[in-house]
């Protein structure tokens, strides 16, 4: 868990000298200019992942990356960067607020209804409005 939060600290701050700073904006730009990522990610093994639905928000791939093009109320900003393990481990890079977060799970299978329930109190409730970076929802 620690190794993932300097992780997302690196990344906040520029690389912190691990990554030159163009690099950093470069792994989180949009790679995939206008392609629309699918609507909904059916799953092949059910007892490993559920059908995953994609966010109603622009969204796309950077290099490693899946990255929110939008600001969401209350949320994450246009241009973070997330990532999600199979057991539910996720964490997300909003370099516009100067937010991370990381959850760890060890559950099966992938997108599992409460934990994304979890993930979504945990980064609204806890992180964006403790540290005052939320923005109000309409």
């Amino acid at each position: 868990m620690q190794d993932y939060g300097r992780f997302v600290q690196a990344w906040l701050n520029d690389g912190a000298g691990i990554l030159e700073p163009a690099t950093v904006r470069m792994a989180l730009q949009n790679h995939l200019g206008n392609i629309q990522l699918p609507a909904l990610l059916k799953s092949t093994v059910p007892e490993l992942s559920n059908d995953v639905p994609a966010l109603p928000v622009p969204q796309s791939w950077g290099l490693g990356f899946h990255l929110t093009l939008a600001d969401l109320p209350g949320m994450r900003g246009n241009g973070t960067g997330d990532w999600a393990g199979v057991f539910n481990s996720y964490y997300w890079i909003d370099r516009s607020k100067g937010v991370g977060g990381v959850l760890m799970t060890q559950l099966l299978p992938f997108f599992d209804m409460p934990v994304i329930e979890t993930l979504l109190g945990f980064e609204t409730a806890v992180v964006y409005q403790q540290v005052g970076a939320a923005v109000p929802a309409a």
